[in-house]
């Protein structure tokens, strides 16, 4: 729960709605679509800060990004959010191999379709989990 007291009294936001608002907006300020935009809320010391996690091209500075999503994120929920931490996500990579793989695949079983989807699916479950993996590992950097 996130308590801002003001002269006129006190707001509460549950720490799941201010993280969907902060979620939606980094994913404005990224360009990206809400549902590919992490965030998570750290209190520490009594302080607001955001992680936010997210596929960014590596154009991007992630410098301007962090101070926009906090004053937006900020003026919308009437508190003051100390920072803001925006860290790359490994999606945009394994969507690429997923493309490739799928290539491939098709191009080896087109007369079989049934081994075909099945091959997908083995593939994707794969790639799911070195996807997560990937992803475990980059934000601990």
């Amino acid at each position: 729960m996130i308590e801002q007291e003001t002269d006129r009294g006190t707001t509460r936001i549950s720490a799941r709605a201010f993280t969907r608002v902060a979620a939606s907006v980094a994913a404005g300020c990224l360009d990206l679509a809400p549902d590919q935009v992490g965030v998570t809320l750290a209190r520490p010391e009594g302080r607001i800060e955001l992680i936010v996690s997210a596929p960014i091209p590596a154009a991007v500075m992630i410098d301007r990004v962090q101070e926009q999503i906090r004053q937006e994120a900020a003026a919308l929920t009437g508190s003051a959010i100390a920072r803001v931490s925006v860290r790359r996500s490994g999606a945009p990579v394994a969507a690429a191999l997923a493309g490739n793989i799928l290539t491939q695949v098709r191009s080896h079983y087109r007369r079989d379709p049934v081994r075909l989807v099945g091959l997908v699916a083995v593939g994707l479950t794969s790639l799911g989990v070195v996807a997560g993996v990937l992803a475990r590992a980059i934000s601990r950097k």
